[in-house]
């Protein structure tokens, strides 16, 4: 006894098809033909190649995000104390720079001001840190050293 496959009905085993939906039984050992080439099993779109780039809709746009990219590259590079800062501005300009290539430009504008911001905190943590440790070395160096045995 063998089972249709198509709709599950018990036949006999010599039945060359289902006495049910008349669905034609696989002999052992052959190959099932292929599905006709109208068959929606073999059905594709073929995928279209990007527009170029002068029908990009923000083509021509000035990249609002290198600038603050590179600006947060070299602070996290120059700038010890404000490595964090820096860091949180390159990862946000990276992020608007595929906003950008992606055509999302409020988005990519968005994250521009966060890496602009980031910048400017990282660069006044910077300035603060250098006033600190001049004030820090004066003072020790001032009380390290009499001033008077320099001649003053």
């Amino acid at each position: 006894m063998k089972y249709c496959t198509k709709c599950g009905t018990p036949n006999d085993d010599n039945v060359p098809k289902c006495s049910n939906c008349s669905e034609i039984f696989e002999v052992e050992g052959t190959i099932p033909p292929p599905p006709p080439v109208n068959s929606p099993e073999i059905a594709y779109t073929v995928p279209q190649p990007p527009p170029p780039l002068s029908q990009n809709p923000i083509a021509g746009e000035k990249n609002p995000v290198t600038l603050w990219l590179i600006l947060n590259i070299i602070l996290t590079a120059l700038c010890c104390l404000t490595n964090i800062a820096g860091i949180i501005g390159i990862i946000f300009s990276a992020i608007g720079m595929g906003s950008f290539n992606n055509a999302n430009m409020a988005d990519a504008q968005a994250k521009a001001k966060i890496a602009k911001i980031m910048f400017f905190v990282g660069l006044g943590l910077g300035v603060l840190g250098i006033i600190i440790y001049v004030v820090v070395v004066v003072g020790i160096m001032g009380t390290a050293y009499n001033v008077s045995d320099f001649g003053f």
